[in-house]
């Protein structure tokens, strides 16, 4: 049943992607990542009404780009193997005009690789090819490498976190505080990430079921008259977690001392808790992260735009934070803040934390300054965004602007994993396809005859798709052993 589905939402993928090809402006997702030693890539295609199309998801020998590009022709070689129609997977490639990535380092390489490919094949599909002035084939061949926005984000709260660093080690220069001095220890994280991750464990609805208090803080607070607790589970939110986090445990923080007073000897997790919550610079970072949210990173999320706005408020903020810290700052000016019970106790005036999160908050924004610089250089003045002309508009007018496609992909494929431990990459695949595809929808919309005719291809498939998988397997075994073998002799 699974490989019948997989060959289906297969047979679907280029009905739909062939359709108007020589016209459209389509924006292909891609990512890795690994899975028990495993690695995977996935494929989507966001086409020009915005409907998003899962190409293909398969492991592969190993993570580097070249393989990321063989996959993908391989996937495209696949999903049009049914079709009579020429260069069938070319002509997909050719529609595919922007790319959406993380810009990793291997992602990077991916995109450069891919447009090479893509601009070699364009004779073989783009009628009158050789009669094309220069002008024109520059056109048809240059793609849009576009920047996810979340991931801009991720690269915030990873810059915020090495700033924290630095702000501990000018306070304490190496000292130990909180749990430290108690025998506790270090990732190698910030205090306030530490407080931020063993707060969420301890108090948090999805945290540590054997040293967690999740339920006996809920009603301690609740006779406190707090409903709400604020905080997220870190596992399963990637983008905006610190940032939210450190709102939620600062709004907490005058509940979370003589709660963990109380229980601090129940147990390590506890104890840690309580002696980090001492440390008021730590709860001085959870408002500043808060203050983030709140007015930046929250509103980022909801619009992904404006960058360069939002370099100008970090060079004027680095230097004075005092906007920030009373609430008066306004980055994006149609968007409506969340004004909850956190933004309140945020901005609430406080002589005992103002000054501290004054000088953390600054620090942060002045790593800030650097970071946008670094991953929005195109996009900022001088680079090759920041003015595009109409065509280039058009181009990308419905190319998302975040890569949270292919998050998805894999946040599924963890579930059928855990779901499915036996299960081959084939059914995963298929599971994958069939589903966010919508193929039992386009099945059933499809004449009776080709209909019958669809369903009969995908029924008779179910052999040779094992046979195909039992080969693919193969040679990826063969490559990871030769990538074993050429690393014993490059030590030799």
């Amino acid at each position: 049943m699974y490989l019948e589905a997989r060959r289906l939402a297969q047979i679907q993928v280029p009905d739909q992607l062939l359709d108007g090809w020589e016209l459209r402006n389509r924006t292909l997702h891609s990512d890795g990542t690994s899975k028990h030693g495993y690695h995977y890539a996935t494929f989507d295609v966001t086409l020009d009404d915005g409907n998003v199309m899962v190409a293909g998801l398969r492991d592969m020998a190993c993570g580097d780009a070249e393989s990321q590009l063989e996959l993908l022709k391989e996937v495209l070689g696949d999903i049009t193997s049914s079709l009579e129609e020429e260069n069938a997977d070319k002509k997909v490639m050719k529609s595919i005009k922007n790319l959406m990535s993380d810009r990793c380092i291997v992602q990077k390489k991916f995109n450069e690789i891919l447009q090479k490919y893509r601009q070699s094949i364009l004779p073989e599909v783009v009628e009158e090819w050789d009669i094309l002035d220069d002008d024109e084939k520059s056109k048809v061949e240059r793609m849009n490498d576009l920047f996810c926005g979340l991931h801009y984000i991720v690269g915030l709260a990873d810059q915020a976190e090495e700033a924290l660093k630095i702000w501990d080690k000018l306070l304490y220069d190496n000292t130990k505080v909180g749990s430290l001095c108690q025998g506790g220890y270090s990732k190698g994280e910030s205090g306030t990430l530490r407080l931020l991750r063993t707060v969420c464990k301890a108090v948090q609805a999805k945290g540590c079921e054997r040293s967690g208090r999740a339920v006996s803080f809920a009603d301690y607070v609740r006779e406190k008259g707090v409903e709400l607790i604020p905080l997220a589970p870190f596992l399963g939110n990637r983008f905006n977690i610190i940032f939210h986090n450190g709102g939620g445990v600062f709004y907490l923080h005058e509940h979370l001392r003589p709660s963990f007073d109380m229980m601090k000897d129940e147990n390590k997790l506890l104890k840690a808790v309580h002696y980090d919550l001492e440390v008021s610079s730590f709860l001085a970072g959870c408002r500043a992260l808060g203050l983030i949210n709140k007015f930046i990173t929250g509103p980022l999320w909801r619009v992904l735009e404006k960058e360069e706005r939002l370099l100008e408020c970090f060079e004027e903020w680095a230097q004075d934070s005092t906007p920030v810290l009373t609430g008066e700052a306004v980055v994006f000016d149609d968007v409506k803040l969340k004004k909850d019970v956190c933004y309140e106790k945020l901005i609430d005036e406080d002589p005992t934390w103002d000054p501290m999160t004054k000088q953390v908050l600054e620090l942060i924004f002045g790593s800030f300054v650097v970071v946008t610089k670094r991953m929005l250089s195109d996009h900022l003045e001088g680079g090759k965004y920041d003015k595009p002309n109409a065509e280039m508009q058009d181009e990308c007018k419905n190319a998302p602007k975040t890569n949270v496609v292919p998050e998805r992909d894999f946040g599924m494929l963890d579930r059928l994993i855990a779901q499915k431990p036996n299960a081959t990459t084939l059914v995963f695949e298929g599971i994958l396809m069939f589903t966010k595809n919508g193929s039992k929808g386009w099945r059933d919309l499809l004449p009776p005859e080709k209909r019958a005719a669809v369903m009969e291809m995908a029924r008779n498939s179910k052999s040779s798709q094992r046979q195909q998988f039992i080969e693919r397997k193969a040679t990826i075994r063969k490559k990871r052993e030769e990538k074993l073998e050429k690393g014993k002799q490059e030590k030799e």
